[in-house]
Formats: structure tokens, C-alpha cells, sequence
């Protein structure tokens, strides 16, 4: 999949932003290309690896943490954001910490951190439009 089609903004703000609407159950998707990605020292390469996230919304905390549930290929995870425009935060394992962050109107930022017997991170840099 290429990413023809840009996106507004607000589409990707919607996603990030822990709107009540989101947490009564408002589903959101977003079709994403990752353009590059990156090590932690810095050495890149193009990717082409495609990405389809889905954010359904499960609560709002009183302190104004929104949990919601990410998925992606055959996985699911509980996610938290901490804020409007705050990024979202998961881990796929006890040895991983995942953090998603918008970086421009269309794009978002993975930033995807292993650690326990080794250290590793990659960073992937995702061109995202809003499906329909």
C-alpha cells in the first residue's frame, strides 16, 4: 500500500487527543507506511512495511488518562496516553516499552525500545492516512 491520499491534521489529533467521544467506545483506524527506520545510533534505511492501527477507546480516568486498546496485525495491546497530544504508550512484552507520537499533520513517530538481556531500539517514521 502507498499512501496517496493526505490526511488533515485533526484526523491524527482525534487519535492522540483522549476526547470523551473516544472514550465512550468511538473506534478509530489509521493505514500507515513506514517510510524509514532508523537504529538507536542513528543508521537508516527505507522501509515500505505497511501498518494498520486500531484504537478502540475503553476509559477515561479520572485523572485524564485514556486506556485504550491498540491493534496491529494479530496483536492487542492496552494503551495509555497521558494527555491531549500526549503519545501513546504500551509494551507487547515485560522486556519492551512501544511509544506511538504524532510528528507532523500526516506522520507519527514508533519508537520501539527492547531491553533485558540486550538494549536495542528502532524508530520507524510513519506516513498515516485516516481510511474511508
Amino acid at each position: 500500500m502507498r499512501v496517496r491520499r493526505r490526511c488533515a491534521l485533526l484526523p491524527l489529533l482525534g487519535l492522540v487527543a483522549p476526547l470523551p467521544a473516544l472514550a465512550e467506545g468511538a473506534v478509530q483506524s489509521l493505514a500507515c507506511l513506514s517510510n524509514t527506520v532508523c537504529t538507536a545510533s542513528g543508521a537508516c534505511v527505507p522501509d515500505g512495511t505497511d501498518f494498520t492501527f486500531t484504537i478502540t477507546p475503553v476509559a477515561l480516568e479520572d485523572n485524564g488518562v485514556a486506556v485504550s486498546m491498540i491493534s496491529y496485525g494479530d496483536q492487542s495491546f492496552e494503551v495509555r496516553q497521558n494527555g491531549p497530544l500526549a503519545p501513546f504508550e504500551w509494551s507487547e512484552s515485560d522486556t519492551d516499552r512501544q511509544t506511538l507520537l504524532p510528528s507532523g499533520p500526516t506522520d507519527l513517530v514508533w519508537h520501539q525500545f527492547t531491553f533485558g538481556e540486550g538494549v536495542s531500539a528502532r524508530i520507524l517514521f510513519l506516513t498515516c492516512e485516516a481510511p474511508g
